[in-house]
């Protein structure tokens, strides 16, 4: 789960796995629960229309695009 709320962006993940293993003279039961969350405070730079998520392999990319704006701010200043 990715959610941005007032430039806060949680990414956060919750897992509940049940196995049951049934023999003659058994039954045996596995419970695995675990969450995991993190927050990150992002500056207002970040397009937060433009947030997307890709998950490959694995590996979990977020792109947070900069306005155009910002990304502009930088010039070259000549020494007199």
């Amino acid at each position: 789960n990715i959610n941005v709320d007032n430039q806060k962006l949680t990414v956060s993940r919750e897992v509940k796995e049940e196995k049951e293993e049934k023999t003659v003279n058994y039954t045996r039961k596995e419970f695995v629960y675990g969450n995991f969350s993190r927050s990150f405070t992002l500056p207002k730079s970040i397009e937060f229309d433009k947030i997307a998520a890709e998950y490959n392999e694995g590996i979990l990319e977020l792109i947070l695009p900069k306005k155009e704006e910002e990304a502009k701010l930088t010039r070259d200043i000549k020494i007199s």
